[in-house]
Formats: C-alpha cells, sequence, structure tokens
C-alpha cells in the first residue's frame, strides 16, 4: 500500500472531490471527532473503515465525546476500532458497539536508536556525582494531572531516610498551589519547579533520571509522556488509571503499576527502586525494548498494515502483541 498525497477535506476548495476519494479507497481512518458523513457512503456500502477514539468515560459522571448516532454509523460487519485507550474498548462495549471488532492503538512518538545500557552508566554518574537518585515528572501543571500525588509519596519517602532530586517540569494553575506545598512540607532543597521547557530538554532530562513518574487519573487518554519516558529508559512509576499504562507496561517487569491513584501503592513503588539500583535498571532496560521493538511508529504502521491485510483476506490476525493486536 501506498500513500501518494494528503488530502486536507476542512480547508480544501473541492470537498466533493476528496469525499470521491474516501468513498473510492480501500480503507479509511477516521478520528472520533471528524464528521461522521464523510464515511456515510462508506458504512452503506459495509467498506473497510478504522475510527480510531480515546474511552468515552473520562470521568465517572459517564460523559460522551460523541453522541449515539455517530457510533450507530458505525454497525457494519466491516466497521472496526483503534482504541487509543486500554479502556476504549470497554467503554464502546458497554453500549453494545464494536464487540469482537477492537484492537490496540495509541500515539506514537519518536523512537531514538540508543544502547539502553550505555545511558544507564551515564544515568549512574550522574546519581554517584549528586549522591542521590533522580527522578522526574513531566506534564501541565492542572488538577487530573495530580502532581500533588507524587510529592505527598516522595515525602513520606524521605521521612523514611530515602534521598532524592526530583524535578517537576510543566506549568499551569496548580503551580502556585505546588509551590506553597513544597514550602510547607520544608522539600525545597529536594523539589525543583523547572516550569516549561522544549521538547529537547525534556528528552535531555529524561535521559539523566533514573525514575520517571506518572500520575494522571483515569482523564488522560493515552499519556505520550509515557511512550517518550520509557524511550529513554527510564524506570516508571504510573496510576493505573492512566490510558496507556495497561498497553506499554507489564508490572514488575518493564516498569512499576501503583493502583487507583492510591499514593501509599505510589511510596511502596518508590522505596522498591530506591532499595535497588539493578532493579530500576532492569526495568528501564525492559522499558526501552518494549517501545523500540513493539511500540514505535514503524512498528505500528506494520502492524496496521498486517491487520488489514488479515481483514480483506478473511484471516486471523497475525497480530498478537502491541499496536493493532486485540484489546479487550
Amino acid at each position: 500500500m501506498k500513500a501518494d498525497y494528503l488530502l486536507d477535506y476542512v480547508n480544501s476548495s473541492n470537498p466533493e472531490d476528496i469525499q470521491k476519494v474516501i468513498d473510492d479507497v480501500d480503507v479509511v481512518l477516521i478520528s472520533s471527532s471528524a464528521p461522521v458523513k464523510l464515511v456515510k457512503n462508506r458504512m452503506a456500502s459495509n467498506a473497510l473503515t478504522f475510527r480510531f477514539s480515546e474511552r468515552l468515560f473520562k470521568t465517572r459522571t459517564r460523559y460522551l465525546k460523541a453522541p449515539i448516532h455517530w457510533m450507530r454509523s458505525f454497525l457494519t460487519r466491516k466497521a472496526y476500532l483503534l482504541c487509543n485507550s486500554a479502556a476504549t474498548a470497554r467503554d464502546y462495549n458497554l453500549l453494545g458497539f464494536y464487540k469482537n471488532r477492537c484492537y490496540k492503538w495509541g500515539y506514537f512518538t519518536e523512537v531514538k536508536k540508543i544502547n539502553p545500557d550505555i545511558l544507564w552508566a551515564e544515568k549512574k554518574n550522574n546519581r554517584l556525582k549528586n549522591q542521590v537518585v533522580s527522578i522526574l515528572w513531566v506534564g501541565r501543571l492542572i488538577g487530573w494531572k495530580h502532581p500533588e500525588t507524587a510529592i505527598f509519596a516522595l515525602h513520606k519517602a524521605q521521612k523514611r531516610g530515602y534521598q532524592f532530586d526530583f524535578k517537576i517540569i510543566g506549568d499551569g494553575p496548580k503551580a502556585p498551589e505546588l509551590r506553597a506545598l513544597i514550602d510547607r512540607l520544608g522539600m525545597n532543597e529536594c523539589i525543583h519547579l523547572l516550569g516549561t521547557k522544549s521538547a529537547e530538554e525534556v528528552r535531555r532530562y529524561m535521559e539523566e533520571c533514573e525514575i520517571f513518574l506518572f500520575t494522571s487519573d483515569r482523564q488522560e487518554g493515552w499519556g505520550a509522556v509515557l511512550n517518550e519516558s520509557m524511550s529513554c529508559a527510564c524506570a516508571v512509576v504510573a496510576n493505573s488509571e492512566i490510558g496507556a499504562v495497561p498497553f506499554l507496561i507489564k508490572d514488575k517487569i518493564n516498569g512499576m503499576i501503583y493502583q487507583k491513584g492510591s499514593y501509599e501503592s505510589l511510596v511502596d513503588c518508590l522505596i522498591t527502586l530506591f532499595e535497588s539500583e539493578a532493579y530500576m535498571k532492569r526495568l528501564g532496560v525492559e522499558a526501552y525494548k518494549t517501545i523500540s521493538e513493539n511500540w514505535a511508529p514503524q512498528c505500528a504502521a506494520e502492524n496496521l498494515l498486517a491487520l488489514i491485510n488479515s481483514i480483506l483476506n478473511n484471516k486471523e490476525n497475525p497480530i498478537k502483541e502491541g499496536p493493532c493486536s486485540v484489546s479487550k
């Protein structure tokens, strides 16, 4: 398969021509935010179409991102769902949509080729120089990202005698609250709010740190910083509710998962890592292998083509792990 051009329907002076292409091609991938009218003819003719979507119920009030009639348009035999969250299939299945037609998908970030063992030697040198474990958090400083969870957990670890250097990259409305919290807990020497950084700077901090904390709740549909930190061989500790976590992390094999925002569970994960440099390194190395071997953009593209070919030829899906494997 070959894509010869990119079509801009919204800004096109000839949307009819673009509609004809959409109607005639073998396969279409359409976002949940795109107008359903674009694939109305494909649905009528049962043409192979994939919709990709994050979870529907990001809050417990079960707010629907798309109206039911949008999803009813995808009840045909050749309509499939690419899940940009581990909870997507379950959410749609609860409404009766896409049963046995859901596949793992996500957001795919650049994966640079590195030697994770060499990178961990550099991480170790940094720790020996600074005499403490280096920890990083990256994201917008907003409510559902919960940076305060990391601070409270580290405060408890500090009270048990563990030392660290914790950097927070990002900005947002919670910044003043976090500064006040850090000051109140007397942690100004070991927690540093760095503000916004460029993508290149963020990567450099990820390459230097040993532990990456990801504390968002269920409103984090995917969480691309997980891909990025794993591609820098960080030992990741992440909340189980984050969309990407069940897809990317195998608990205690290539990262650690703490349960449903519990900072007590997070403390236990942190202390386990503080107690074993070898374990930190093993998780980081395995994290890099997971991203580079199963979740890199090239892997996703190859798996998607394999899935498409299996559907078009009425064969079993050959993908057993990673993007385009079955999602339940």
